[in-house]
């Protein structure tokens, strides 16, 4: 086998075939649903065997993968005069419609985007010996991409079909059989190889190219971000006067009042806070004025830092806000728990560690916003999204931190809280965070849904946390969040 070293397609050829398979693809889903699933299958499997032997260059792969997925799309006119019948696809069905892979061809001519794969779809019927169809070709005269689909498209058929679905070892028995007259040999040899060797990862080439494309984007998006292309948020005005107030020592509860009441939801909901049952005192509060004295300062602080980061939160991306709304109840889990576990540890200041809690994944919203506002895709492998978005929202959290004026203890805290292995002079709210951290997912509130058995962790040893108290804490957790959660 020779690899091979025709020109490369352009990136904007590459797009529109793309775009055009797509819609074709959902054409084929509303169509018969098994059928694009085998499609998807053939496509992954042809992909990744090109990939793991080098038989094609990057983009001559991305090709045949897009050929792969139409290889079938001429039995359309077929289900749709009830000659196929919608919702199966068996072997002896297909095998007596060979003329479907001229019909494919014909119906991909419309768009000049297809102009390099339509050989493929064609010719994905001939036989290695010449007595194939439409037009009897041999050997290598046969496009790679067509001897490549006509190997996995036998292999699926009798793995997936249902009833007749044949052992894996008299699959590959059979197709070995069958190279030199129906199968280009050297690739059978190679096919036998590659499903031996990758077994039910063999189909795994899409998700690689979707974690891929979505890696791609993440890095385009943190270099802009550096860069000054994307614009960093802006700490609300209300919070940076709140911050100045606080930290003035002539400050009192009536200023504070004075900034607030000039935002009028962050009061609203600033006043229904003081008045939730973690809060509450004998009488309603109806004002901001009584709100603070019965929040304290600090506390105020917080909370309107809360209420103003809550809209970075949202996006117009309809396939991103329930994962914007995870994010969001993990950082104000991780804000109530952190406070809530200072206050049990004798921490000497345990408005700190809420802060620090609420802030600690502000790089996963404003990295998820830029994505949601840059991506045109309708579908995304979400374990890709979330991988990558793991992988830099550090750097982007304590630049932001930066800019909004917090100090370097507090960034370095935030910049350190994906470490597992802690130093001796480790500081306690890193720790605190890290066991926080882990805490939020084992009951749910977090994007990551794999639990931890909290008593292992290093962090619980160097707190001093017990069994009995990781329960309790739990627990006082949970129950603290609903009542406070929708507040916000």
């Amino acid at each position: 086998m020779t690899r091979s070293h025709r020109p490369a397609p352009g990136e904007d050829q590459l797009k529109q075939l793309a775009e055009t398979v797509n819609m074709l693809m959902a054409l084929l889903e509303a169509t018969n649903p098994e059928l694009k699933e085998h499609s998807e299958r053939v496509a992954n499997y042809c992909a990744g065997f090109c990939e793991k032997y080098e038989l094609l260059g990057e983009d001559e792969i991305e090709q045949l993968y897009f050929a792969a997925l139409v290889h079938d799309i001429g039995l359309l006119p077929a289900i749709g005069k009830n000659k196929l019948k919608a919702g199966s696809r068996n072997a002896d069905t297909l095998k007596t419609s060979p003329e479907h892979a001229v019909a494919g061809a014909e119906i991909l001519t419309h768009q000049s985007c297809f102009k390099q794969i339509l050989p493929i779809v064609r010719h994905h019927h001939e036989t290695y010996d010449g007595s194939g169809t439409p037009d009897g070709l041999e050997g290598e005269d046969i496009p790679l991409g067509a001897r490549l689909i006509a190997i996995f498209d036998c292999y699926d058929q009798m793995n997936v079909n249902g009833a007749k679905k044949m052992p894996a070892e008299a699959i590959l028995e059979d197709i070995y059989a069958r190279a030199r007259s129906e199968f280009d040999p050297v690739l059978a040899d190679k096919f036998v190889e590659f499903i031996d060797a990758c077994g039910a990862d063999a189909g795994g080439f899409s998700t690689k190219r979707a974690k891929a494309t979505v890696k791609e984007a993440f890095t385009e998006i943190l270099t802009r971000f550096k860069a000054g292309k994307i614009e960093a948020p802006v700490m609300p005005q209300v919070v940076t006067e709140v911050r100045s107030l606080i930290s003035s020592n002539n400050s009192t509860a009536e200023d504070l009042a004075a900034v607030i009441e000039k935002e009028p939801v962050i009061s609203l909901r600033l006043i229904a806070v003081a008045n939730s049952p973690i809060y509450r005192g004998f009488q309603e509060i109806q004002s901001v004025r009584k709100a603070i004295p019965r929040l304290g300062m600090k506390e105020t602080l917080n909370i309107v830092i809360a209420i103003a980061n809550k809209s970075l939160y949202e996006t117009k991306q309809v396939q991103f806000r329930n994962l914007m709304e995870q994010l969001w109840q993990h950082s104000l889990a991780a804000a109530y728990g952190a406070k809530l576990m200072a206050k049990e540890l004798k921490f000497e200041d345990t408005e700190r560690p809420f802060l620090i809690g609420l802030t600690h994944d502000i790089g996963k919203a404003v990295l998820l916003r830029a994505f949601a506002e840059v991506s045109d895709k309708k579908k995304l492998d979400l374990d890709a999204v979330l991988s990558s978005m793991q992988q830099a929202h550090v750097s982007v959290g304590a630049y932001l931190l930066k800019r909004w004026g917090f100090a370097d203890e507090f960034i370095k805290v935030v910049m350190r809280h994906e470490i597992q292995e802690f130093e001796h002079d480790a500081h306690p709210d890193l720790i605190l965070l890290h066991f926080v951290n882990h805490l939020t997912r084992n009951i749910g509130f977090s994007i990551h849904k794999n639990k931890t058995d909290l008593g292992e962790l290093k962090s619980a040893a160097l707190l001093n946390i017990t069994p009995d108290k990781i329960s309790e804490y739990e627990e006082k957790l949970k129950d603290l969040l609903s009542e406070v959660s929708h507040l916000f």
